[in-house]
């Protein structure tokens, strides 16, 4: 009599395929063995899902009349729009619509909405159907998460209802008059869109770049005291934004407000000064409003260094400088600067980059006792347009000549130096 066969229990299996969950091919295998480890594969295989035509909202819509269950697997759901035909004003009711009400699971919600070459997503141009399901979907109290990226015409003042979320996220994101939804709240009238049942968490995490009106109609909203706003941004431990979210108008006074807010909890904060027509404003990095930061992560580019005035290291280490002189003292951990440069200029822009002392003086600034909790210290170049040859057969020199000023930090072990083709 032949032995039985050894039977592996279903917590095992179950371990194997998450272990596969970033590996569709082998999901797509083990989802074959049997119907235990179908249901788990099914899993990961739905749990992030993207649409970008019209015919997927039709195949997604037949497969949940096959399997009813695979609703419940879908966590994360973006919509994509990248080109200049709009396939979400293409018979709407038949389509999308029929598909959002379904997708009572979801946590996460993102609309990307580039065109190629560029531009991006009218939303005034959405019909007022695909509109308010989008608000729907966007207000449900388990939906933590959202990402709206290259839309324009879009009324950020709504998210300010939404206190259920954990994470925010506007990448080119354009309104229309912010100034007047501050004022009368929307654009359109409430009562039109769906209100969300009033949830108040935490947002941990919020990235504005590259969108000023947004940016702006947002600070004016949280420091204002209106029952309606539910978005607290009193407990942000991450924060990004960008330098091109300074228009002409943003005064150190909202800076300051902002600050006030959140400055106390923000324990993950970077500035990514992108190419501007004004230098960075000094209300931008006050390191000593933080005091539990862990990490500071500074963003340049060489069409920043290029323009005369606008390189904005000396106000990086003044902000280290006076962070040490903290009374609080800090918990600052990492530090670290990415330079998105030209290979084509690079010994021109090293040079900008070392030029004075102000190396130096981070080198021995960083060295202080306030910062005896740092254990890195990073610098990363990544050079574009052309010429990386060149570039990596003189890194050797260009490193050198940034090591040989900071001294302390190779002393100590903590400095870093990447490059990146």
């Amino acid at each position: 009599m032949s032995p039985a066969t050894p039977r592996i229990s279903q917590g095992i299996i179950d371990l194997v395929i998450d272990q596969a969950q970033s590996d569709s091919a082998t999901l797509h295998s083990l989802s074959l063995v049997s119907k235990a480890s179908s249901l788990r594969t099914r899993g990961h295989l739905f749990h992030d899902i993207e649409l970008s035509a019209e015919w997927q909202c039709y195949t997604l819509e037949s497969l949940f009349d096959e399997r009813p269950s695979l609703r419940q697997c879908i966590k994360s759901l973006t919509i994509r729009v990248t080109t200049s035909y709009n396939w979400l004003n293409e018979n709407p009711s038949e389509a999308i619509l029929a598909i959002l009400p379904l997708l009572k699971s979801l946590t996460r919600f993102s609309m990307l909405g580039k065109f190629e070459p560029s531009g991006s997503l009218e939303w005034k141009r959405l019909s007022p159907k695909v509109q308010i399901a989008l608000y729907e979907v966007m207000a449900r109290p388990r939906v933590t998460s959202i990402t709206l990226s290259y839309i324009s015409d879009v009324n950020v003042v709504r998210l300010m209802e939404y206190g259920h979320l954990e994470e925010l996220v506007l990448d080119v994101v354009k309104t229309g008059g912010y100034r007047k939804q501050v004022k009368r709240g929307a654009l359109l009238p409430l009562d039109a869109f769906p209100s969300p049942i009033p949830v108040r968490t935490c947002l941990r995490r919020l990235e504005v770049t590259t969108s000023p009106g947004a940016f702006r109609a947002l600070l004016l909203c949280s420091t204002r005291s209106n029952s309606e706003v539910t978005l607290d941004l009193s407990n942000l431990t991450y924060l990004k934004v960008s330098t091109s979210n300074f228009p002409q108008e943003f005064k150190d006074a909202d800076w300051n407000s902002l600050f006030d807010v959140c400055g106390a909890s923000i324990e993950s904060y970077t500035v990514h000064q992108i190419a501007c027509r004004k230098p960075l404003p000094s209300a931008i990095i006050p390191l000593y409003r933080f005091p539990n930061l862990k990490e500071f992560i500074f963003m340049i580019d060489y069409q920043t260094i290029e323009q005369q005035g606008h390189n904005s290291f000396p106000a990086f280490v003044e902000a280290l400088d006076r962070l040490s002189q903290a009374d609080n003292g800090n918990h600052l951990t990492t530090i670290r600067v990415e330079y998105d440069g030209c290979a084509k200029y690079i010994e021109k822009e090293i040079d900008e980059l070392l030029d004075g002392q102000r190396w130096s003086l981070l080198d021995q600034t960083v060295q202080r006792p306030a910062f005896l909790r740092l254990r890195e210290v990073k610098f990363g170049f990544t050079p574009r347009c052309c010429r990386g040859i060149f570039w990596e057969e003189n890194w050797g020199k260009h490193s050198g000549r940034i090591s040989s000023q900071l001294p302390n930090l190779n002393r100590r072990g903590i400095l870093t130096l990447t490059r990146s083709l």
